[in-house]
């Protein structure tokens, strides 16, 4: 704990929303000021595109951050190795010529990749996801304001909200002192209206003060991990507790199960929108009205491959790969996120939007699990289908043939529903696995507070 984060802890409630309102009101302008509104203009104005004029955009988007990235050593040598020319790129698939680009490499050698020195108003983000290695991400500021853009203009809007909209925001921020088991679990930035919710004090002993807050606050727009709202509404529709209607949730940073979706719709009596991104900033992804997941084509140039480097299919999954247009100052070319998804095979939406659609966000790559007979799985969502008394649920695979189903019981959880949930899983995966349910009082989450539907422990231990 830092000496700022000791001294925030140690002061009084007054001058700690006092300081959340200060933090907010320097993250507000750095979103929503310079060149904010013009880009969101921007945005609303593509989004009516053909899918000739978004290729012809990402030709011109992808020519240009070659040019910029030739200013680095990094990608200097890379070009001239796989003999690349930017300006003589003709489709975004001439990309291909390059290799990928790791998390690893990005790791080693992010500050190779830099166009430039940075300048004052460049922030360094870190990106570790599931691996717990941190990454460093250098955004400016201008960067940053076009992210946002893209937030308001093709997430928020599209149910009627916006960044103005009263916000209540469960997130990573420790608001709270996590020793502290005591109320309010939660501090406001007066300012700009938002209430920030700690997640680390989501006991069922603690929820209906949670409940309360809501109710009063009374938020337009929430902003969420599945896993940190669930409790909540979970909570709200076992004791009959009425919450607020906000025009919608945006869930993000983790896989959203359908139990976890039909769960928190019912309690808050509204819709999700799932949005689909990450710190690097090289794709962008939300769910339109009709509820499909559109990626951004004028955000980054998007390829989905399978494992001999092909591209996948629509119906197929495979690995996210990505071409960021935002970044100048440290491009990521060819960058491989680390996802793993299954492009729609639609091809069009009733939105009349001309975007790609995800169909499903299937997990992380070093997360997805196979069979004895080698197939992948996805989605233990029918393990748990008819199973009560489970408050949360881990599957974790120990070994070809062995997986760990590791749940939070509720005072209902029975030995019958155990034998349910194993014979379930017998279901899902087919013969020859071993299958244990471990009971546990919590399951851990990531450093940054992200909760694994499902953990590969035999690829952490490669």
């Amino acid at each position: 704990m830092s000496a700022l984060d000791q001294l925030y802890s140690a002061a009084p409630l007054l001058l700690q929303e006092v300081a959340t309102t200060w933090y907010g009101w320097r993250v507000y302008r750095r979103r929503y000021k310079g060149i904010f509104a013009e880009e969101a203009r921007r945005v609303r104005e593509r989004e009516s595109w053909s899918t000739e004029q978004f290729i012809a955009y990402q030709i011109q988007q992808l020519r240009q951050i070659g040019e910029v990235a030739r200013h680095s050593p990094f990608y200097r040598e890379r070009f001239q190795l796989a003999g690349f020319d930017p300006a003589a790129l003709e489709k975004p698939a001439d990309l291909s010529v390059l290799p990928l680009l790791s998390r690893d490499q990005l790791r080693l050698h992010g500050q190779d990749m830099l166009t430039a020195r940075p300048e004052h108003d460049v922030t360094t983000y870190k990106s570790s996801g599931t691996s717990g290695t941190p990454r460093n991400i250098y955004r400016s500021r201008r960067m940053d304001q076009m992210i946002w853009a893209y937030w308001d203009a093709r997430c928020w809007n599209w149910f009627g909200a916006s960044h103005r909209s009263r916000k209540a925001v469960f997130g990573v921020r420790k608001v709270h002192p996590v020793r502290r088991m005591d109320p309010p679990f939660w501090r406001h930035d007066w300012l700009t209206g938002i209430c920030y919710f700690s997640i680390y004090h989501l006991r069922r002993e603690n929820l209906a003060h949670y409940c309360r807050e809501l109710q009063r606050f009374a938020p337009e727009l929430m902003l969420a991990y599945p896993s940190a709202i669930y409790p909540v509404a979970r909570f709200a529709l076992d004791e009959g507790v009425s919450l607020p209607r906000p025009r919608g949730i945006v869930t993000t940073s983790e896989t959203l199960s359908a139990e976890q979706r039909r769960t928190i719709e019912q309690a808050f009596g509204c819709r999700i929108y799932d949005q689909y991104g990450a710190a690097e900033a090289c794709v962008f992804g939300a769910t339109c009205e009709q509820g499909h997941l559109h990626v951004s084509p004028d955000f980054g140039y998007l390829e989905v491959l399978k494992a001999d480097g092909k591209p996948a299919e629509p119906g197929e999954m495979g690995e996210v790969v990505c071409t960021g247009f935002l970044n100048e100052l440290q491009p990521l070319i060819r960058y491989q996120l680390g996802d793993v998804v299954r492009l729609s095979r639609l091809s069009h939406c009733a939105c009349g939007r001309n975007m790609p659609i995800i169909e499903e966000i299937c997990g992380r790559v070093e997360d997805m699990l196979h069979t004895v007979r080698g197939d992948p799985v996805i989605r233990f969502d029918p393990a748990f289908k008819g199973v009560h008394g489970i408050r949360e649920g881990q599957v974790v695979q120990r070994a070809k043939d062995l997986f760990i189903v590791r749940i939070v019981p509720d005072p209902g959880f029975s030995a019958d529903e155990e034998a349910t949930l194993i014979r379930n899983m017998e279901l899902h995966l087919g013969p020859g696995h071993v299958i244990r349910v471990e009971k546990v009082a919590q399951i851990p989450r990531t450093a940054s507070g992200k909760f694994r539907a499902v953990v590969n422990e035999m690829a952490s231990s490669a």
